[in-house]
């Protein structure tokens, strides 16, 4: 893609959302409403580009997802249980990982404030360490605020996001977020309140409500995604978001079925 005008420095919204995956496009079944409206209407805009993304994990490990987007480099030529936040980061206890090229070290040195955010902890896959270790301006685990269902809402993320492009609006800003709303389990018992609805299934009982649990978590942040785009338009600083599902999702309940 060739652009003529300079991009200047604008601020840059990474969100990796938990096992965003339109699973509409399963052949099994169908809703009562278009899962992701949004990103339907995103395709037919001029200033929004929509495309498939490939990840190299399925059903969980969303870090290493995050490490691809952080380094542009590719999981696919490692064993499926390989985590370079673990086995090689931290395991070699690499002190020169900024010799490496990563966006962090990038952005830094172009005088960004970076940092990443997340409702997890940071001792999961020793991602604090990691994070010291690229040199992150500053990071924020255990992300609180109102959950929908079992974890943090999307739109305690979109909050966040607003909150901190605020700050230092003098200072472009790198802002790496991990969502967490449609972690599993899909138990059907997980939301109080369902906006989507199932039409029509091949699936049977228990699966059908599983998938429409996990549906549920597919049309919200979708919603909140629309929600962001709109606020965004509204700041003075031109704003790149960066969207997409970490890894595909492994639908099951609260018994691992």
């Amino acid at each position: 893609y060739i652009e003529e005008e300079n991009w200047g420095k604008p601020n840059i919204v990474v969100i990796l959302s938990e096992s965003f995956f339109d699973v509409s496009n399963l052949n099994e079944i169908t809703f009562n409403r278009d899962l992701t409206s949004n990103i339907h209407k995103f395709e037919k805009m001029d200033d929004v580009l929509v495309t498939n993304t490939y990840v190299s994990t399925f059903g969980g490990s969303s870090v290493v997802s995050e490490w691809e987007v952080l380094t542009s480099a590719s999981n696919q030529f490692n064993v499926s249980s390989y985590v370079p936040y673990t086995d090689y980061y931290i395991k070699k206890n690499i002190k020169n990982i900024n010799k490496a090229p990563h966006i962090i070290k990038s952005l830094n040195k172009e005088g960004y404030i970076t940092k990443y955010i997340t409702p997890w902890s940071g001792e999961s896959y020793n991602s604090e360490e990691t994070y010291n270790l690229v040199v992150a301006n500053r990071t924020i685990y255990s992300l609180k605020g109102d959950k929908k269902g079992m974890f943090l809402a999307d739109y305690e993320i979109n909050n966040s996001i607003i909150s901190e492009l605020s700050k230092n609006k003098d200072t472009p800003k790198l802002l790496i977020y991990a969502t967490a709303q449609n972690h599993m389990p899909c138990s059907y018992d997980r939301y109080d309140h369902y906006d989507v609805d199932i039409t029509s299934s091949t699936l049977n009982k228990d699966d059908t409500k599983l998938i429409r649990c996990y549906a549920q978590g597919v049309y919200d942040a979708d919603k909140e995604l629309g929600k962001l785009y709109e606020e965004i338009k509204e700041i003075d600083e031109d704003t790149i978001v960066i969207f997409f599902g970490d890894h595909l999702p492994f639908i099951n309940n609260k018994k691992l079925n």
